[in-house]
């Protein structure tokens, strides 16, 4: 505390004022490396997520399909349109497992990613 006595007015304000701006600019680059780690994850994050959601949006559309189609047989009586239907159900089936392998694929590699 003493060596600070000795020392000129001026110079305690320069040194202060240099001590605050060399903080400043740690604290910067700290900010800057953190926020550009975080921009990286949700990045990262965002495009795995995106994939699975667009796979799991298809998986529904190809059960309400089925689901469509299934009460369609209920109801109709001519036998070209319940053929149709029929096709229709599996159809949707094929393409409804291939969307579930294609999910649990997405999902196992994310697995072992982790």
């Amino acid at each position: 505390m003493r060596a600070l006595n000795q020392i000129a007015i001026g110079t305690r304000l320069w040194i202060s004022h240099g001590l605050l701006l060399v903080l400043l600019i740690a604290i910067g680059a700290y900010g800057a490396g953190v926020a550009a780690r975080l921009a990286g994850d949700m990045e990262r994050t965002a495009q795995v997520n995106l994939v699975r959601i667009a796979q799991a949006q298809q998986l529904e559309g190809q059960v309400q399909l089925i689901a469509r189609a299934a009460r369609d047989l209920l109801l109709l009586d001519a036998a070209n349109q319940i053929k149709k239907q029929n096709a229709a159900i599996d159809q949707a089936q094929t393409d409804s497992e291939k969307a579930l392998s294609d999910l649990q694929a997405a999902a196992a590699d994310s697995a072992e990613q982790a």
